[in-house]
């Protein structure tokens, strides 16, 4: 039994680097990875290929949308503020 036995770990930039050994330390505890990066290529390929054959766990790969979060607040709110008219007393 492994210490993530019955999770799932969303972890981003696991193609490579620290993220890559993130997801490679948690699928060896147990987890089923949800795997994320800013191209699914070559290289994630490999360490999606590499979990798999070392790990009998469930495997997600997504590509990550890149967004410039300092450009946001120039856009002001995505969402109207909410109206407060709570019922609870």
């Amino acid at each position: 039994m492994g210490l993530l036995d019955g999770k799932v770990a969303l972890i981003t930039g696991a193609a490579r680097g620290i993220g890559k050994a993130i997801a490679l330390k948690f699928a060896s505890e147990g987890a089923d990875i949800a795997f994320t990066d800013i191209q699914i290529n070559d290289v994630a390929e490999e360490t999606l290929a590499e979990i798999m054959n070392k790990f009998e766990c469930k495997l997600w790969d997504y590509f990550s949308i890149i967004c410039n979060f300092l450009s946001i607040a120039t856009l002001g709110p995505i969402f109207p503020s909410p109206k407060s008219k709570s019922k609870i007393k």
